[in-house]
């Protein structure tokens, strides 16, 4: 089971995601339901590939969703089966011990989506290695199962709670998760990400050191994606710390 799980690993960190989902339906787990719903959904982007009818964009995103989704499989596949994993990590075949993947809750409202997304995509190649996972709030929760329980376990099970700051996060529709996510500072990593202006004061994120440095929220550089780097920087920089 060792040497499958670290095939699994490597052929997502190479985004050969088809072969991956195909190698984990061979171990015959309780997770097959889902993976096949995944290999549908790749077999169904590469058809509006040929089609021409998904942007770039689209279908960069589809598939960093679709690998954050077999990481997360993988990763409980081996907590399942109590595999301690290797991983391989140069093309010399030398291994090293890797710490289990990071689970990451990216908390906001769904009007700073394009926020959330930019940093998810400076994030990426922790995402495509498998050091981290990041649960998204408006994208991951499935359809036909109750939301407020998945957020509570999701929360739960977080190693790290990204939370994206403006005054919509405390709007109706993301108010209840905002307000868990201030219960948890203290107990749990949790980063405030100022991503309009908001006054933070008297809430439990006014005393973290929030992102992005300096005080300044991403709404007030006039280059957005250099600051997201930024933040992905630090981000990564903690990652490889816990």
């Amino acid at each position: 089971m060792k040497q499958k799980i670290l095939k699994i690993r490597e052929l997502i960190s190479k985004a050969r995601l088809e072969e991956a989902t195909t190698a984990i339906l061979q171990l015959d787990t309780t997770y097959n339901d889902l993976v096949i719903s995944l290999n549908a959904r790749l077999s169904a982007l590469k058809l509006q590939q040929l089609a021409g009818i998904i942007s770039t964009a689209d279908e960069g995103l589809e598939r960093r969703r679709v690998t954050n989704s077999l990481i997360e499989i993988t990763s409980s596949i081996e907590k399942d089966t109590k595999v301690d994993v290797n991983h391989e990590v140069n093309t010399k075949t030398s291994i090293k011990k890797q710490d289990s993947t990071k689970k990451i809750m990216l908390i906001y409202h769904a009007t700073d989506a394009n926020y959330a997304e930019g940093i998810s995509s400076h994030l990426f190649p922790k995402i495509r290695s498998g050091a981290i996972s990041i649960f998204d709030i408006q994208e991951d929760v499935p359809p036909n199962e109750d939301r407020a329980k998945v957020l509570e376990t999701e929360l739960q099970q977080s190693d790290l709670i990204l939370a994206l700051i403006s005054n919509n996060l405390y709007k109706k529709a993301t108010q209840k998760i905002a307000l868990e996510v201030e219960k948890q500072v203290g107990n749990k990593r949790v980063i405030p990400i100022k991503v309009t202006p908001f006054n933070m004061d008297g809430t439990p994120f006014e005393r973290l050191q929030g992102l992005p440095l300096g005080g300044k929220s991403l709404s007030e550089y006039d280059n957005i994606d250099r600051a997201m780097y930024e933040i992905s920087k630090a981000i990564i920089d903690l990652i490889d710390k816990m």
